[in-house]
């Protein structure tokens, strides 16, 4: 039996040192990533909650308008102006409450599960 020539062994730790250092760096570098994606969904989040706390201002501001011209310009009291605001508001509210509850049913696969058509 011949012994293990030395430079193979040394060759081997090398190679397991250097493979547990790359398995290391890539695990921090994961970990910066995951971090980086972490802040960056916050950030998207509250940028999408201003977003949509000025649309909704945008919208109040539009029906205000809309109030003022009904009073100005067409005669109506602030309440009846305020009454009709409600009224289309509530509407056109419905209509997407019905038309959200119609497209719903297509994300249960109607046609590939076997449920109504």
């Amino acid at each position: 039996m011949t012994p293990a020539h030395p430079g193979l062994l040394d060759e081997a730790r090398l190679l397991f040192t250097e493979a547990r250092g790359l398995a290391h760096d890539r695990l921090k570098l994961a970990a910066l990533e995951t971090r980086l994606a972490g802040q960056s969904v916050v950030r998207m989040l509250i940028a999408g909650v201003v977003a949509a706390v000025m649309v909704i201002s945008t919208w109040l501001a539009l029906v205000g308008m809309g109030v003022v011209a009904l009073v100005v310009y067409g005669g109506l009291t602030a309440i009846a102006a305020l009454g009709i605001a409600a009224v289309v508001n509530a509407a056109a509210a419905a209509a997407l409450y019905f038309a959200i509850r119609k497209m719903s049913q297509n994300l249960a696969f109607p046609r590939t599960v076997g449920g109504p058509h």
